[in-house]
């Protein structure tokens, strides 16, 4: 991706015949043809006609960015062609078109670093309007202010859309392998009865025609916290010395849930004693311990446990974010 603060000295691309539509005195009226549908002129012709002849078009460029996130830049943009995708961190939040502005935040405040980056996504032509210019139209044109604010508020309802909603009751999926599924079972009946929704990776998570990965980052995502519970399910050698060590897919589930709901929310249930193998970083997780026993045992034997996942749970809380 190409990041710049500025357009000046951008020729060559795919947007450059449409800019040229707009450019100089030939393309004045287009500009203000296509400013008058914007939503922060809203068919004011002569407030088009001010921004119109104090800003420039510049190419909007597929691929290319417009603004650049924490950049220092303070102009104000807007699309009169093609479409944008605004992006937060790497991350695409939204899109804007004809009609719309980006930029104002920094613009408002010359203070500000910019917000976010703006990449074209289809070739395009923007309005550059300086901000010492904005703020100039703006006293004469006071009701520019109030639209910014209204869009502003807008787009905050659509940022506010974006953020993951808090579960009402905690949300807790449990892996384990085949061979330590009884006792994952105990945990889950356990954990339900304390007034947690609890789903075991063999209550349907795993659909005939689903690929595993996806349907495990479902899971997580919907997830405030992860159980992993493990046994010395096969016997591995690792420098001529002879160890018990999870299944593999347990192991690579185990990782997927560190890194998406960190180590506070990721715990480790395993037998006491028993010596399993485990990669390193892996380890220093939230780690609980079960006593070995008979079958008819295991009730009594996963309390204690089922009890302090219920502590943990309850003083972390559900996510917010």
């Amino acid at each position: 991706m190409k990041a710049e603060d500025g357009q000046d000295g951008k020729v060559g691309g795919a947007a450059t015949g449409l800019v040229a539509r707009f450019s100089g005195d030939g393309g004045r009226a287009n500009r203000i043809n296509a400013l008058m549908e914007a939503t922060l002129v809203r068919g004011d012709q002569p407030l088009a006609e001010a921004i119109a002849d104090a800003s420039e078009p510049v190419p909007l460029e597929t691929g290319e960015a417009l603004i650049t996130e924490k950049g220092h830049d303070t102009d104000l943009y807007f699309i009169l062609a093609g479409k944008a995708g605004i992006i937060v961190k790497g991350v695409q939040v939204n899109e804007r078109g004809p009609g719309d502005h980006v930029g104002e935040i920094a613009a408002l405040d010359p203070t500000q670093q910019r917000s976010s980056t703006v990449v074209g996504q289809s070739p395009g032509v923007a309005l550059r309007l300086p901000e010492p210019a904005l703020t100039d139209i703006a006293e004469r044109f006071p009701a520019i202010w109030r639209r910014l604010a209204i869009e502003q508020a807008k787009r905050l309802v659509q940022r506010n859309d974006l953020v993951r909603a808090a579960n009402d009751q905690p949300i807790i999926f449990i892996i384990s392998s085949v061979e330590a599924l009884t006792v994952a079972q105990e945990i889950q009946s356990r954990l339900t009865h304390a007034d947690m929704q609890v789903t075991l990776w063999t209550d349907g998570v795993f659909r005939a025609s689903d690929y595993p990965i996806p349907a495990l980052q479902r899971a997580i995502e919907a997830s405030d916290f992860a159980i992993a519970v493990i046994d010395g399910d096969d016997t591995i050698v690792s420098r001529e010395t002879t160890q018990l060590a999870p299944r593999d897919n347990v192991t690579f589930e185990l990782g997927l849930f560190m890194g998406k709901l960190d180590l506070e929310r990721t715990i480790l249930v395993e037998p006491r004693n028993a010596q399993i193998k485990l990669a390193s970083d892996l380890r220093g997780i939230t780690t609980l311990t079960y006593r070995s026993g008979a079958d008819d045992t295991l009730e009594s034997r996963i309390q204690p446990v089922a009890h302090e996942i219920s502590k943990h749970v309850r003083r972390v809380g559900v996510r917010c974010s």
